[in-house]
């Protein structure tokens, strides 16, 4: 090539230089319970979370057991949350062992039933328990603790079943319960305190996405010690 179109190839290259297409992000979608009160916090939470990665994140919103069986017959990349060790009831998740969110569980009772709370071993060998149908954490309670029990499909039966009579107590998160107990303008009603529980929450990836567990495990940890984390978690009344 000659001098001079040597020089005007480099000109030509200094003021248009070539454009390189950007790379596009990776996008993970997630099952999610469609129900849960708190799972825009979670949500919000995990997008930063991911987009700290350079992925993005779609969401799917799902009946309780349809999110967690879809997940792990790898409909899904995962789950947006779940307690701790539902990896012993679906081995296809993989838990990235620190919590993304937390809620203090609340018993509610009716005035004439109010007991000394003291964790779930408090509970009157008599009561009946109103719990929502298809939520491991409380099957896993009930179980463990010989609690009598009757199931509903959500929260809001389970306080109306409270009513009626035909339960002892029900459980709710932080301020839902109070939520239900206005919007349904129930009266007789007392939230006990203090919290009778506190339950930890886990992002699951599955199996084969496992390759991120670290990385987004890490990615959780510098949120809770940056503050990050703050303006989504639940206070502590």
């Amino acid at each position: 090539m000659k001098k001079s179109g040597f020089l005007m190839v480099l000109i030509a290259l200094l003021l248009f230089p070539a454009v390189v297409p950007a790379a596009h992000a990776q996008t993970l979608t997630f099952s999610t319970i469609d129900k849960a009160k708190f799972k825009t916090s979670i949500i919000s939470i995990m997008t930063q979370a991911y987009a700290r990665l350079g992925v993005d994140i779609n969401i799917v919103a799902l009946p309780v057991q349809r999110a967690i069986i879809s997940a792990d017959q790898g409909e899904y990349d995962g789950e947006l949350f779940r307690i701790k060790d539902m990896e012993r009831h679906f081995p296809n998740m993989v838990m990235v062992d620190i919590p993304c969110y937390w809620v203090d569980v609340f018993a509610y009772v009716r005035t004439e039933d109010q007991f000394k709370v003291n964790g779930w071993k408090s509970i009157p060998r008599n009561y009946t328990l109103a719990a929502q149908f298809g939520l491991k954490y409380m099957e896993r309670i009930i179980q463990s603790h010989s609690l009598k029990a009757v199931f509903v499909k959500d929260t809001v039966q389970a306080f109306k079943l409270l009513i009626s009579g035909n339960a002892n107590l029900a459980v709710a998160a932080n301020s839902f319960g109070e939520q239900i107990v206005g919007e349904q303008r129930m009266t007789n009603l007392v939230r006990l305190s203090p919290a009778i529980d506190r339950v930890e929450f886990c992002h699951y990836l599955h199996k084969k996405n496992a390759r991120l567990v670290p990385k987004i495990k890490a990615v959780l940890q510098a949120m809770h010690i940056d503050g990050s984390m703050d303006a989504y978690l639940p206070s502590l009344n």
